[in-house]
């Protein structure tokens, strides 16, 4: 994390679901982690893996497989977890996403953001700033608020605030 702290707010992270890349400003992660213990929750949506425990704190934990639409969904798959801080309502949340790696940390001057095109990408338009060119792959930027800030997993944050 301390690489994260140096680049400060002006960088992405770039990590990886299955075969795809992503990136995330780094001013939402607030910490890369190895898979903790899971606590399952009950008639929880297919995506929600159940909830971590970080530093005393519970916070819910996103099946990326399943939020993007993919296929496969094995646990096996995510030996890391990105943390990130997401907008709701005028407040921050933390929410843990599973990933499969993470990639680098990217300064944000050396690699401009260019319009994502708009067919030929299988997810949410909405969910995508735009696209970075790493190492020849395409990478897609991700609006993490939107993201990880729907309804569904608005009331799972609410539910488990009360607990």
């Amino acid at each position: 994390m301390d690489e994260l702290d140096e680049l400060g707010t002006n960088a992405y992270l770039v990590f990886q679901i299955g075969d795809d890349l992503f990136a995330a400003e780094v001013e939402k992660v607030v910490r890369i982690a190895e898979l903790p213990t899971i606590t399952s929750i009950p008639k929880a949506p297919p995506y929600l893996m159940g909830v971590i425990n970080q530093r005393g704190v519970v916070i819910p934990l996103i099946n990326t497989f399943y939020k993007f639409g993919a296929k496969d969904t094995a646990t096996d798959l995510f030996p890391v977890i990105v943390l990130f801080k997401i907008r709701f309502g005028g407040e921050e949340v933390e929410i843990a996403a599973s990933v499969t790696a993470v990639r680098d940390v990217l300064p944000a001057e050396e690699y401009p953001v260019s319009l994502a095109p708009e067919l030929g990408i299988k997810y949410k338009p909405e969910y995508i700033k735009g696209m970075i060119s790493f190492n020849d792959s395409m990478v897609l930027l991700l609006d993490i608020d939107r993201v990880f800030a729907t309804e569904e997993i608005i009331r799972i944050i609410e539910l488990i605030e009360t607990i």
